[in-house]
């Protein structure tokens, strides 16, 4: 298990730093897991986190998410397409 607290992740379409999104205390990425950051909704089965926005953060065509940690050290980016939502 990997502790992810603080770690950030914001959505870099335009190539600048859009929305973001931070790791709550006792956030833990277990192996083999996946989880997603919903808009405005919470699915707990995919980890259970949320901007809260009342307004579109991703982009349905398509886009880059950034992954930095507390510090700010770029740890991953994940490019995705439509087809893959």
């Amino acid at each position: 298990p990997v502790d992810i607290s603080g770690c950030f992740v914001y959505v870099a379409t335009t190539g600048t730093q859009g929305p973001t999104f931070t790791f709550p205390k006792a956030s833990v990425l277990k192996p083999a897991t996946s989880i997603r950051i919903y808009t405005n909704e919470v699915h707990k089965e995919t980890g259970g986190y949320s901007y809260g926005s009342g307004k579109a953060i991703w982009n349905n065509r398509g886009g880059v998410a950034v992954l930095k940690d507390s510090n700010g050290k770029k740890l991953g980016e994940l490019k995705y397409k439509a087809d893959a939502l």
